[in-house]
């Protein structure tokens, strides 16, 4: 459980703007390098605009890994220091908006590192940035202030997810149960490689 104090005035116009970032596989050369860190700018430049780590951040993927595939790493990537290259491109990229971080959650991915080969790369990268870790799955309790005493509570429940197949039905019915199981007022479930609102 992460605790966020904030404050707020009350006006229809003040609020702020959560972004879950996940599944960005660092590293790969499929990953969209441009567009987080066109995200990453937006970020930055809106005051009120926070964000949430959501796991899979680096590709992970080694030579021992049977889904290695050395055409598969992006050109930045060195190939004998694969986990340390990406551990230093996620905190590169994620230096500006390090201090806007609500929770950094690790993946599956990170997860396969971390316990093969004894890296924990999720807590190195959160140490490096300075940012709470949030294990595979959190609750981030919202604390909303403003003068007068006035409080409200907000609770994101956020997780990196698993087995929610690759259909749209399946997904929609695995983010369903989520709901259904645990009480908060935001539900973010990582994983999928989809969007689904």
């Amino acid at each position: 459980v992460i605790e966020v104090q904030l404050t707020y005035r009350h006006s229809p116009t003040d609020k702020i703007d959560i972004h879950p970032l996940g599944c960005i596989h660092a590293g790969s050369v499929n990953c969209n390098e441009k567009a987080i860190g066109t995200e990453v700018e937006k970020i930055k430049n809106n005051p009120k605009a926070y964000w949430i780590g959501m796991g899979d951040m680096c590709d992970a993927i080694t030579k021992n890994d049977k889904r290695f595939d050395i055409g598969g790493l992006a050109k930045w990537v060195k190939p004998d220091n694969i986990i340390e290259s990406q551990r230093e491109f996620i905190v590169d990229l994620f230096k500006p908006i390090a201090s806007k971080c609500l929770g950094y959650l690790t993946g599956n991915h990170e997860e396969t590192v971390h316990s093969g080969a004894d890296n924990d790369i999720t807590r190195n990268i959160c140490k490096d940035l300075n940012v709470p870790y949030a294990g595979y799955s959190c609750f981030i309790n919202l604390h909303f202030s403003r003068s007068g005493g006035h409080r409200r509570l907000i609770t994101v429940h956020a997780w990196h997810g698993s087995g929610a197949a690759q259909q749209e039905g399946a997904r929609v019915m695995r983010l369903m149960r989520l709901v259904n199981d645990i009480q908060a007022d935001i539900y973010l479930m990582g994983h999928l490689h989809a969007i689904t609102k």
